[in-house]
């Protein structure tokens, strides 16, 4: 066999220079590199919330509250009240109906 150098398996001697690289720029940079992963965060949320409100918007599901729109939602529902229990007495055959003569 070659006499060479036996491979190291060691994982965290095999690391060692890239932690030390980390190490010094931390050291180095620390505070820059904080401010740049705060901005970029920030950016994120904001671009979260961008393609949520336009998917929202696209869709129509965006909710907009006004006194108008609480009203004829009410009337909607009272309107569909009373066709669902209208439609129950006439399957069970005890809807009334007017005749005039």
């Amino acid at each position: 066999m070659n006499g060479g150098q036996a491979m190291n398996l060691n994982l965290a001697e095999l690391l060692d220079p890239v932690f030390n690289f980390l190490d010094a720029l931390i050291q180095n940079y620390g505070v820059y590199l904080y401010l740049v992963f705060v901005w970029l965060a920030l950016l994120v949320i904001a671009w979260i919330f961008q393609r949520r409100l336009a998917a929202q918007t696209a869709t129509g599901k965006l909710r907009r509250s006004s006194p108008q729109a609480s009203s004829s939602r009410r009337d909607r529902r009272a309107n569909h009240h009373r066709q669902s229990s209208a439609s129950r007495l006439t399957k069970r055959g005890t809807a009334t109906t007017k005749t005039t003569d």
